[in-house]
């Protein structure tokens, strides 16, 4: 088994306005296989992995995966004050889940997180807020 991540991914489902038309009941759903755009993968893994030369590749699983607009977490209190939101997590959510929930624990419950994690927020990403929030240099978050 062997996957990987496009370096030039490209939405799936726009419409001639660009906007998003994916079906609604597509949960769950795969993608139809499209060998072209995953010759790069391919190509790579055989970089990483000689052996990957010689294995013949017999069925190609094509699904979508969701990323923000900058590939970031999106964290923080929404302008719906008391609604905090940790979303934004991909493949590399599993990573950083530990970490993200530490924060957004303290987050909601001292009022502040104890780490920076500003750019992660909706003001740090240029996505509008009503309670952009920044640890104090008290806490040991700049």
């Amino acid at each position: 088994m062997m996957g990987g991540y496009e370096r030039q991914s490209a939405p799936w489902s726009l419409d001639d306005h660009l906007l998003d038309r994916i079906p609604a009941d597509f949960n769950g759903r795969l993608l139809e296989e499209d060998w072209p755009r995953f010759e790069e993968i391919a190509h790579n893994s055989a970089r990483r992995v000689p052996a990957m030369e010689d294995v013949k590749v017999t069925r190609l699983i094509n699904g979508p995966e969701a990323f923000t607009p900058d590939n970031e977490f999106c964290l923080g209190e929404t302008d719906v004050r008391g609604l905090f939101v940790a979303a934004g997590f991909c493949a590399h959510g599993l990573a950083g889940a530990g970490g993200v929930g530490k924060v957004m624990a303290e987050w909601i419950v001292a009022g502040e997180p104890s780490l920076d994690v500003w750019r992660w927020t909706s003001a740090g990403s240029g996505r509008s807020t009503a309670h952009p929030v920044t640890p104090s240099p008290a806490r040991g978050g700049l």
